[in-house]
């Protein structure tokens, strides 16, 4: 695991309470199209990212940001693993919220401690369609 990831990963457990997992997370660059297939096939939405049991799934124009921007969108999906593979993994849309709401939380902090201040609360509409499909 390199040395990034393996920081960005001990911030999400210290900040969900739990043991760095011991489990390697898969971490793949795809076109933007893939992630929309996965998350709004019907719609045309922007996804940057997606985690999906243990993988990690980065569009590849989160490569041609700056490296804090996509080290907090990283980091973002890194809470996911860490909630996944501690069993923080909630089915209801008021569970996925939370854990949207977690991973956002320390995407921002981590933001904002690295002077990226985006002017509220960090939130993507792609996120919400999800579960909004599931209700």
């Amino acid at each position: 695991m390199n040395d990034k990831v393996l920081m960005l990963l001990t911030m999400a457990s210290q900040f969900l309470g739990v043991p760095v997992p011991t489990d390697e997370p898969v971490v793949k660059y795809v076109p933007q199209t893939v992630l929309q297939q996965k998350v709004c096939p019907e719609k045309n939405c922007k996804v940057e990212a997606l985690h999906n049991q243990g993988e990690i799934l980065l569009s590849q124009t989160t490569l041609e940001k700056d490296e804090i921007m996509h080290d907090g969108i990283l980091l973002h999906e890194l809470v996911h693993f860490v909630q996944y593979k501690s069993g923080k993994i909630l089915e209801t849309c008021e569970g996925w919220r939370e854990m949207e709401d977690q991973a956002y939380a320390l995407q921002e902090f981590f933001l904002n401690d690295n002077g990226v201040y985006l002017g509220g609360p960090i939130r993507f509409g792609a996120a919400e369609l999800v579960c909004q499909d599931q209700s």
